[in-house]
């Protein structure tokens, strides 16, 4: 039993990746056609094979019919000892040579798209992940990360039901017409005349119903990533839940969720029903019409047994396969639903760019200057107005000041999370539009005020900031965050998950694993926004004495309402209303007796209190 699945389970990368190729080039506002065509161009080889093997199953199928009228109006035209045996078997191994190949072309067709279609959703799901992944923050400000991760698969899912659908229905139908207006056309033109309308009806009635089924299906595709969003917002907050005893509330909310995708599914499937309806009344006319024609015709002699056992036969046939296309264009139409919905949503320009040829940020003393610049939010007042501010190399720079003075913003601009509306922002003279956007982000070390942490071991979270890191490098940088010995402290040590976002460690303790994968990453610009806030006061203490050590020889900004951790900081900026009022060390600041010096007495607990 293991050696069958290790036969079905392969693990072989390079194959892997040359089914996968690169991530495709996708761009703002791609049609459906061309989003796939971009998508599954490293398996078209795979795709024809496919195709061709699909073809040629169905064309013997098809001719299987014609070959068994041959077998039975033999036997049906003489007396036994008028027939010859050696012919009749002829007929018979021909018969079933054909289905021996009709098998082995199915086989093949199985064979060919188990490379294509799995390797192309996979790769639509990963080049549709790093298309979002490219916008800025504010994007995903605006949409529930729960519901953007059902999109992507919505999407891919739709894009598989049609290919598959395409490929292992589509043709079979499209065969079996082909094959019964020759057919039908050697016994009696009535028969081809029947054909054409009962083909002609089909596609009028899904012409006619099938932008409603469409409309339907995005629907229910919006609503159900309305519903995954909903739910994954409620399920992330679930503390702040039981902490104001919220749960009926939140079960409340959901059922009006649940209600409106109910009835959106409810209107999709009565809709199916209908269509489902107007198919099976045309495939009953048309074949109780084709059953009375032949029957006619056999008894005015003008056709015979065998040609009855092949009208009834591929009428048959066409009933099975016109039920199987109208479910697949039941699929097909819920399928460009969900694309559409998905594609409209996932394929927004993107926020922030890249200009053409920009070159890869390179620093080699670690100046920072904004230069004059201005920005809003959108639809916002103006955060910074002619904002200049140079930070020599080297040079410790404190961030001071109430919520809304524009602390946060000015590092969002400077990590190009945000364009600025007026002026330039340089690095070492390099203006950071005309630079990549990975090599800027990869020159800064970041620690947040509130890390983020992935569901993952605490080895690879760290490690995150420098992924070639060895075990050896990871375990220094936490103990440099005082990290090292809770670490150790855990079940599994640094192989321990900490649950989605960090959840299972404390706010310090998170805290501590941002700053050592900070350290890490030794990038020669440091941002620190409250990097000690969540930690107590003997942790800060320490903490800060690594954070010395670490910030030595780097360009260093950092934001703090507990002004304790800024007084060894070389120049402190105090700002309000997006301006600087107030620059110089801690000491200046307080003989000057200005506003720094009112919050340094006003803090309580080394706080700022807010107004």
């Amino acid at each position: 039993m293991a050696r069958q699945r290790r036969l079905f389970y392969k693990n072989n990368t390079k194959e892997r990746d040359r089914l996968f190729g690169a991530v495709a080039p996708l761009r703002p506002g791609m049609n459906k056609r061309t989003f796939w065509w971009s998508v599954m161009r490293p398996v078209l080889g795979w795709l024809l094979l496919a195709l061709f093997a699909v073809s040629c199953a169905e064309i013997l199928d098809i001719s299987m019919f014609y070959v068994t009228k041959l077998v039975v109006d033999y036997f049906s035209t003489g007396s036994p000892e008028a027939l010859n045996f050696q012919h009749a078997l002829f007929l018979l191994l021909i018969l079933a040579g054909m289905g021996g190949f009709t098998s082995l072309f199915w086989r093949l067709s199985g064979f060919a798209a188990s490379h294509a279609l799995p390797a192309t959703y996979q790769r639509m799901v990963q080049s549709l992940f790093a298309y979002v992944a490219g916008h800025n923050p504010g994007y995903f400000y605006d949409h529930f990360a729960g519901a953007l991760a059902t999109k992507i698969r919505n999407v891919a899912d739709g894009y598989f039901d049609l290919q598959e659908g395409m490929l292992f229905s589509t043709i079979g139908i499209l065969v079996s017409i082909g094959g019964a207006f020759i057919m039908f056309t050697a016994i009696h033109p009535y028969l081809l005349l029947v054909i054409l309308c009962w083909m002609v009806a089909f596609a009028i009635s899904y012409r006619v119903l099938g932008p409603g089924k469409r409309h339907y299906s995005k629907e229910v595709s919006l609503r159900g990533s309305r519903k995954t969003g909903h739910l994954v917002d409620a399920m992330s907050n679930m503390l702040t839940v039981s902490l104001f005893a919220r749960r009926e509330k939140e079960v409340r909310n959901f059922r009006h969720v649940l209600y409106d995708e109910f009835d959106a599914k409810r209107a999709s499937w009565r809709y199916s029903d209908l269509m489902a309806l107007t198919n099976t009344l045309i495939t009953l006319t048309a074949r109780l019409v084709l059953m009375t024609i032949v029957a006619y015709l056999w008894f005015e002699k003008q056709a015979t047994t065998g040609d009855i056992v092949l009208v009834f036969g591929i009428a048959g046939t066409l009933s099975t396969q016109l039920r199987q296309m109208a479910q697949l264009l039941n699929r097909l139409y819920s399928a460009l639903g969900s694309i559409d919905e998905g594609l409209e949503t996932l394929l927004v320009p993107h926020g922030i760019l890249d200009v053409p040829h920009a070159l890869p940020l390179v620093i080699t003393r670690g100046e920072v200057r904004f230069d004059h610049v201005s920005f809003a939010y959108a639809g916002r007042a103006s955060v910074l107005k002619d904002f200049t501010l140079v930070i020599q190399p080297g040079e410790k720079v404190g961030l001071v000041g109430r919520s809304g003075a524009g602390k946060t913003t000015l590092m969002s601009l400077l990590l190009r999370f945000y364009d600025v509306t007026k002026g330039a922002i340089l690095i070492d003279g390099q203006n950071i539009r005309d630079i990549t956007q990975e090599s800027l982000r990869d020159q800064v070390s970041m620690v947040p005020q509130e890390p983020l942490l992935f569901h993952r071991t605490i080895l690879e979270n760290i490690r995150y900031g420098k992924p070639e890191a060895t075990k050896e490098e990871v375990e220094s940088a936490a103990k440099k965050a005082l990290a090292h010995d809770f670490i150790l402290a855990l079940p599994e040590g640094y192989d321990t998950k900490v649950g989605e976002r960090g959840v299972k460690l404390s706010g310090g303790q998170r805290q501590r694993i941002a700053i050592a994968r900070a350290i890490l990453k030794n990038a020669p610009i440091l941002v620190l926004d409250e990097a000690t806030a969540s930690l107590d006061s003997e942790s800060e203490v320490a903490i800060s004495e690594a954070l010395h050590n670490l910030v030595e020889q780097k360009t260093v900004i950092a934001i703090a309402h507990r002004l304790s951790t800024l007084r060894e900081m070389t120049r402190i900026l105090v700002m309000d209303g997006g301006q600087i009022i107030e620059d110089g060390t801690h000491d200046a600041l307080l003989a000057q007796g200005g506003l720094y010096a009112s919050l340094w007495e006003t803090q309580a607990g080394g706080f700022l209190q807010e107004e």
